[in-house]
């Protein structure tokens, strides 16, 4: 590599090398902020008498592990869950021969 194109990338990869590091220091520190946080919401956890905040709290934490990720037309919420189990049972039936072809279902729509 030619001398002055070597100092010309120099501060370069200094400079990218810092930035990475910072990068890696700043998700460390998002690491421990929310460690810290969490031990904060166990001792404020620990401090509620009130059977109807922890049921809350409850339900709070079987929305965030079963996200709602889509809705029906008629609005009602359809969670992680459900759409799995609906995805399973469909699969069930086209394995079991109980689905319509487009044809079939072409047919039958001209009937309608």
């Amino acid at each position: 590599m030619e001398p002055t194109i070597k100092k010309l990338k120099e501060p370069l990869l200094k400079a990218s090398l810092w930035e990475k590091s910072l990068s890696l220091e700043n998700q460390f520190l998002e690491v421990m902020d929310i460690q810290a946080e969490k031990l904060l919401l166990i001792e404020q956890l620990l401090q509620i008498r009130d059977t109807r905040v922890i049921e809350q709290v409850r339900e709070l934490l079987k929305k965030e592990n079963n996200p709602v990720v889509g809705y029906q037309a008629d609005g009602r919420p359809i969670t992680q869950q459900d759409f799995i189990r609906k995805i399973e049972q469909a699969e069930q039936e086209h394995e079991s021969g109980n689905y319509q072809t487009i044809e079939e279902l072409g047919k039958e729509s001209e009937a309608w």
